[in-house]
């Protein structure tokens, strides 16, 4: 221990040594650790990715969309968006990505992202409301402040989003590519959660990953005067 007690007081007012703790050494369950050793697939969403198989069709999800639908108490809902470009690669990366550098892409990928928020929100009562939006990737900040605004939009008209201060809306982006104002858009589009993509600040690791190299400290726009409206942020 850094620091030992030497003395107590007893309920006579006299003192007594104290025995300093010892730690124990860690114990390991040899039969479990065997039983796990197996590969898997990263816990990233619910069901993984092994129980995602072609018999489940158009027709099934309905039915199951239907079925989420008939609890007397609404059931609140979790939305989760996808934004697949990426500016540069990162090695240590395995989600579904496009390395571009086309802004055009986002527009065109927006276009066909609104015609399916307009084909899903139909399937649940709009009782229900949305208490848990993510946007992951690839870099959602590969939108624009204006694209993020009408992306929120479309969202809102077709969908209950929460507004109480117990909701979850997060974003993962790129720290290399953001500044102050894009994190006050952010902000002021309910917003209240950003995972930022920090890997590391070791030299060794800028020298291994793209994602590393470009900078040591966060940029200014992370300081607690431009990001004060966010509750949570999630350094990974």
């Amino acid at each position: 221990n850094l620091i030992q007690i030497k003395t107590r007081v007893g309920r006579s007012g006299q003192t007594a040594a104290m025995t300093p703790h010892v730690p124990q050494a860690p114990r390991f369950d040899a039969e479990l650790i065997r039983r796990y050793d197996v590969s898997g697939p990263r816990y990233t969403s619910y069901p993984t990715a092994p129980q995602f198989q072609a018999g489940f069709g158009e027709a099934e999800l309905r039915a199951e969309a239907r079925a989420s639908n008939e609890d007397p108490i609404p059931r609140d809902l979790s939305l989760y968006v996808h934004v697949p470009f990426c500016l540069s690669p990162c090695f240590y990366c395995g989600c579904t990505r496009l390395i571009t550098r086309d802004r055009a892409k986002g527009e065109h990928y927006l276009a066909r992202l609104y015609r399916e928020i307009e084909q899903t929100a139909p399937l649940f009562d709009r009782d229900r409301e949305v208490v848990q939006l993510h946007f992951g990737g690839g870099t959602p900040n590969f939108l624009d402040a204006q694209q993020m605004q009408d992306l929120l939009q479309v969202l809102g008209r077709h969908f209950n989003l929460s507004n109480a201060a117990s909701r979850e809306f997060g974003i993962e982006m790129d720290p290399r590519r953001v500044d102050a104002e894009y994190v006050r858009t952010l902000a002021g589009l309910g917003f209240n959660r950003l995972s930022v993509g920090i890997q590391d600040f070791d030299p060794r690791c800028r020298r291994r990953s793209i994602a590393c190299k470009a900078w040591r400290t966060p940029p200014r726009c992370w300081r607690p005067r431009a990001a004060r409206a966010f509750a949570h942020s999630a350094w990974t």
